[in-house]
C-alpha cells in the first residue's frame, strides 16, 4: 500500500490567526494614510517599499462572503487590541514590525511565531509550544547556522539548544545590525520570554475566540476548500511543492500536514525542517485557490515581482554559481562570503519564483536551477507583449 505523503489538518487553529489579527492592526497603524479608512473598512496595499491603505472593497470585491467574515471579526476586536497597545506593549509591536532582511514581503518574527506554533488539541496557548518556535525562528534571525548545525545532525529543539546556549547571543544580533531598539526589544524577549508570553497570553484568548465566534460565515469556503485537496488527491499540494523546487523532499518518512489559514487568505507556504521533532507542513489561505483561478489581470505584477526577484546582485550570484554546478548551501555562503542565514534569505525568495529546486544527498541538501521557472517568466513576458500594437511612423528627416 502506497504511503500518503500529506493528511489534512481539518480544524481552523483560532490560537494562530490571533497572532495574524494582532499582526494586520500593527501593520494597519503603521500603513500610510491610516487616519483616512477605519481598520474595519481597509486593506493594505503594497506599492514599492511603501504599505498603502485603500478600501476594503478595492481588494475583496470577488469574495463578499470574505470581507463581511473580516469585517465582523475586526469590529468585535478593535476595541480589545488598541486597549493593549494604549501606551503599553510598544515592544510587542516592534516584533510584529521585525522583518527577515527588513524585506516587507516576509513576514515579521512574532507572526512567524504564531505561524509554526505546534496545533492543541484543547486549542490552548501553551507556553511550551510558543518558546519553542519563539527560539527556532529567533535564531534563524541573528544568524545562526542552521545549515552547520543539520550537518552535525542537530536536528531537534533539544539539540540545538544545547548548541546554542554557550553562545555570545548580543554579539550575534550585533552581527545582524539590528537598531539599537530593534537589539534591545530582541535581548529582552529571547532572555525572559516567559513573560512576553504572559502579556499575550489573555489577549490571544480573547481574540481567538472572537475569530472562532465568526468562524461560521466562511466555514463553508474553508470546509470547500479541504474538500478540493481531498478530491483532487492533493494536486495543489504537489503543484505548490513543484513550483518551490521541494518535490523532491516529498519522499520522506514524515506525514506533512496541510492546514487552511483564515487571516492570512493569500498566501501559501511550506515550512521543512530536517527533525525529529518538527514535522513539516503547508499551509494555504482561504481564498488562495480563488486567488489563483480568477483571470490573470494581476500577470504584470506577478512578472514584475519575479523581476524584482531575480535583479537584486546576490541572487544573480547565486544564479550564476548554480547555473554552472549544484551546490549545498555552506558552499554557496563560503563562495559568496554571505553568513548561512543571509543565504537563506535569499534562497527563499528564489524557491518563491521558482526557479529553484532543492534534493538530499546524505545529510546535505542541494540547490539546482529550475529550468522550468525561466521559462515561466519569458512566457509570461511573451504573452503579455503579444497583443503590443507598434505602430510605424514616419519622421520628418
Amino acid at each position: 500500500m502506497e504511503k500518503n505523503i500529506f493528511y489534512l489538518n481539518y480544524k481552523a487553529n483560532f490560537i494562530s490567526e490571533a497572532g495574524f489579527l494582532i499582526y494586520d492592526y500593527i501593520k494597519f497603524l503603521g500603513a500610510s494614510k491610516n487616519s483616512s479608512i477605519s481598520w474595519q473598512d481597509s486593506w493594505i496595499k503594497t506599492s514599492g517599499s511603501e504599505n498603502i491603505i485603500v478600501r476594503i472593497e478595492e481588494r475583496l470585491s470577488d469574495f463578499p462572503q470574505y470581507m463581511n467574515f473580516l469585517r465582523e471579526v475586526r469590529t468585535e476586536s478593535v476595541g480589545i487590541i488598541k486597549e493593549f497597545f494604549d501606551d503599553k506593549n510598544k515592544d510587542i509591536v516592534d516584533l510584529f514590525s521585525i522583518y527577515e532582511k527588513n524585506d516587507k514581503s516576509c513576514l515579521p518574527l512574532l507572526t512567524i511565531v504564531f505561524m509554526n506554533l505546534d496545533d492543541e488539541k484543547d486549542d490552548d496557548f501553551s507556553y511550551d509550544s510558543f518558546k519553542k518556535a519563539y527560539d527556532l525562528f529567533f535564531y534563524k534571525l541573528i544568524d545562526i547556522d542552521f545549515f552547520d548545525l543539520n550537518e552535525k545532525e542537530v536536528n531537534s529543539y533539544e539539540k540545538i539548544k544545547n548548541q546554542v546556549k554557550d553562545l555570545d547571543i548580543m554579539a550575534y544580533i550585533a552581527k545582524a545590525k539590528y537598531s539599537d531598539r530593534d537589539m534591545m526589544t530582541l535581548i529582552r524577549a529571547y532572555k525572559d520570554t516567559f513573560d512576553l508570553y504572559q502579556r499575550l497570553l489573555p489577549l490571544v484568548n480573547k481574540l481567538g475566540k472572537i475569530i472562532e465566534s465568526k468562524f461560521y460565515l466562511i466555514k463553508e469556503v474553508f470546509d470547500q476548500n479541504l474538500k478540493d485537496f481531498e478530491e483532487t488527491s492533493y494536486k495543489r499540494a504537489f503543484e505548490f511543492a513543484r513550483q518551490v523546487g521541494f518535490e523532491d523532499c516529498l519522499n520522506i518518512s514524515q506525514e506533512i500536514e496541510i492546514s487552511i489559514l483564515l487571516l492570512l487568505p493569500f498566501s501559501s507556504t511550506f515550512t521543512f525542517w530536517d527533525s525529529d521533532d518538527m514535522p513539516p507542513f503547508m499551509k494555504f489561505g482561504i481564498l488562495m485557490k480563488m486567488y489563483e483561478n480568477q483571470d490573470e489581470k494581476n500577470k504584470l505584477t506577478n512578472i514584475s515581482n519575479e523581476l524584482k526577484i531575480i535583479s537584486d546582485q546576490t541572487r544573480i550570484d547565486i544564479l550564476d554559481l548554480l547555473n554552472k554546478s549544484d551546490y549545498y548551501a555552506k558552499e554557496l555562503s563560503d563562495k559568496l562570503y554571505i553568513t548561512p542565514a543571509t543565504l537563506s534569505y535569499h534562497i527563499n525568495q528564489l524557491h518563491a519564483a521558482g526557479l529553484l529546486r532543492v534534493y538530499k544527498k546524505g545529510r546535505r541538501y542541494y540547490y539546482q536551477l529550475k529550468k522550468s521557472g525561466f521559462d515561466k517568466i519569458i512566457e509570461n513576458l511573451r504573452e503579455f507583449s503579444k497583443n503590443i500594437k507598434e505602430d510605424d511612423h514616419e519622421y520628418d528627416q
